[in-house]
């Protein structure tokens, strides 16, 4: 296959510097990075909608049960791939990551086929938490890839870019859920997935052929190329190329991304962050559930709605990657574009809060999510909750996909190799689903008291603002990781902007 190439004069390059800062040498890899998430990520839209359509079956109920079982199976899963990640090349082992989850991915489409819809209900849910630990893994995988394969000032630069292939996935996978759901059913939808899944793998072959060309710098001497943290393998120290031991296995154990994530302050750091963001997301995920649930009567009705959130999340979020992620990070730097999604996700509970408050007559002091669903006030046939709830969550999600994800992802790029699969997918697996756990079992545990969508969201604000400040300390580390002693102003201000 031949590799596309583009000089500072070339058109590609011409055209795509309008929307990124890409280096002639970074373009072909910057595309099959590009195209490599959106396979992954067109298809996993095409799983999200039948996924939380099974969790909104029995509105709330199911769902701290589900998360449980999909934190063991997490558990379960990082030594497992730490175990690979030891032994093979990523060459090697990413690859067939992929092509397990294809094959698991072929059996649920037979079973879910092939079995009567009163026998299938287990298989739906076991299901469920397999799409909850694919959806994690595979993303997991990528940013673990592209944090190995572009220095931490080439993050900056393209990451919010890459991003972009993810929300143009999302939102081709969700037209698709859209569109076809209701006609078609559900399950022949993930015969999509397992054919966008394999073609991920084909991108991953084409990165490999440019990972010495990206790393090496080619034409490229105006930015400093920071070394990993202490205790590091220094491979891009210097910015020398892929040196031999890049494509050789890791090595080290299989519980070195708990053990290695445990004696870093800087990647406790980044648990504290990804830990309150999963806790707020899924207090926000378990009450548009139990809206859903009492408005919408039909399956395929619930799976068209959570696909049609998911193609305005991805609209937008197309918008912002392409045009300022890049330039908000570059501008703001890292530690203030992990402040973005603290500041959306505290304002939108806090009007949650409110407009729950107002729906319930504006004295009660609570009551539960089905009961503000219930309220007086109606637009097009949807209550006016439903909305404040679907505005909040695109806004939200777009805006981690936006700056939280790119912006997090660039915290890896200065690690050492090991941490970069090992204690990234221990933290972005199962990390993300202890607190999706934790949460879900808080959320249940405040509904037995009596609180509801008013008590919930005020109490889960000012969470979000402690967020906010963890943010800040984390961006001012990897600032000083970074920069260390002796770089010079300009290299430190190239870095960090």
């Amino acid at each position: 296959m031949n590799e596309p190439r583009a000089s500072s004069g070339s058109p590609l390059h011409a055209l795509l510097r309008i929307a990124v800062d890409v280096k002639p040498h970074e373009v072909a890899a910057l595309g099959w990075s590009w195209l490599y998430l959106f396979c992954l990520m067109s298809g996993y839209y095409v799983l999200r909608p039948l996924r939380d359509e099974i969790g909104s079956v029995r509105g709330a109920d199911d769902l701290p049960w589900l998360y449980t079982a999909t934190f063991f199976t997490m558990l379960a899963a990082v030594p497992a791939f730490s175990w690979l990640v030891a032994r093979y090349s990523r060459r090697t082992f990413i690859p067939l990551v992929y092509r397990f989850f294809n094959l698991n991915l072929m059996l649920f489409f037979l079973a879910l086929t092939l079995l009567p819809e009163d026998a299938s209900y287990p298989v739906a849910l076991a299901f469920y938490v397999w799409v909850s630990v694919y959806n994690l893994f595979v993303v997991a995988v990528f940013w673990g890839f592209m944090a190995d394969l572009f220095r931490s000032d080439q993050g900056k630069r393209l990451f919010g870019f890459i991003a972009f292939g993810a929300s143009f996935g999302g939102v081709m996978g969700g037209l698709a859920v859209s569109a076809l759901a209701e006609p078609l059913g559900r399950t022949p939808l993930m015969l999509v997935t397992i054919v966008l899944l394999e073609a991920a793998v084909w991108c991953v072959s084409a990165l490999m052929r440019q990972a010495r060309r990206v790393a090496g710098g080619e034409g490229d001497t105006k930015n400093p190329h920071p070394g990993p943290l202490p205790g590091g393998e220094g491979e891009r120290a210097g910015g020398e190329g892929v040196t031999p031991a890049v494509e050789a296995p890791i090595r080290g154990t299989m519980w070195a991304g708990f053990t290695t994530t445990l004696a870093s302050p800087y990647l406790l750091g980044i648990v504290a962050y990804v830990f309150l963001y999963t806790y707020t997301s899924t207090v926000l995920y378990y009450q548009q559930a139990e809206l859903v649930n009492v408005t919408f009567e039909s399956r395929d009705a619930r799976a068209a709605f959570f696909a049609r959130i998911d193609v305005a999340v991805n609209a937008l979020s197309l918008l912002c990657q392409a045009f300022l992620t890049g330039r908000v990070m570059k501008r703001l730097g890292v530690a203030l574009t992990l402040t973005i999604l603290p500041a959306v996700t505290a304002a939108g509970f806090l009007l949650i809060g409110w407009a729950a408050w107002l729906d319930l007559g504006g004295g009660a002091s609570g009551g539960d999510a089905g009961d503000a669903a219930g309220g007086a006030w109606w637009w097009g046939g949807v209550p006016p909750i439903v909305a404040v709830f679907v505005g909040v969550q695109v806004l939200r999600r777009a805006g981690n996909f936006a700056f939280g994800k790119p912006a997090r992802d660039v915290l890896y790029t200065i690690v050492p190799r090991e941490d970069k699969y090992k204690a990234k997918s221990f933290i972005d697996t199962a990390v993300y689903r202890g607190g999706d756990v934790l949460s879900g079992w808080c959320f249940a545990g405040m509904q037995a008291i009596g609180l509801g969508a008013v008590g919930i969201s005020f109490i889960t604000a000012p969470l979000a603002m402690i967020w906010g400040a963890v943010a800040i300390g984390l961006g001012a580390r990897f600032r000083r990781a970074a920069h260390p002693p002796g770089q010079s102003a300009d290299a430190a201000r190239s870095t960090d902007s």
